[in-house]
């Protein structure tokens, strides 16, 4: 009775974990209220670019998400979005960022706070 238990425990503590690391990829990067803005980054940890972005965003104030593009599921789903963009997929820069709906390859820090801010109004 006690192994049984011990074993429901260990599961139980194993589905939460995987639940908080890959629950926001059921969100599918969607605003919490149609009226908010938001600012999801896919890039990777190694990206010098990326890491600018997210660092230019936080001193800004912008509250955001990043998701690692090497994950399989969220470049499934960053390709599939880009392809309905027009953007092509086999080769491009990092970041990408997707402000509200509209992706941007490898912005410029003053044109994602642009559209941000429009965004937000």
């Amino acid at each position: 009775m006690i192994k049984r238990i011990a074993l429901l425990a260990v599961i139980s503590i194993g589905l939460y974990q995987t639940w908080h690391q890959y629950g926001h990829l059921l969100n599918n990067s969607a605003p919490l209220t149609a009226e908010e803005s938001y600012v999801n980054v896919y890039g990777r940890d190694t990206c010098a670019h990326t890491r600018k972005t997210l660092e230019q965003l936080s001193d800004a104030g912008v509250k955001h998400r990043y998701f690692v593009v090497d994950d399989a599921p969220v470049a499934d789903r960053l390709h599939t979005v880009m392809k309905a963009s027009g953007i092509a997929t086999h080769r491009y820069d990092l970041p990408v960022v997707d402000v509200s709906g509209e992706l941007m390859v490898r912005p410029q820090h003053t044109e994602i706070l642009s559209r941000y801010q429009s965004y937000s109004l």
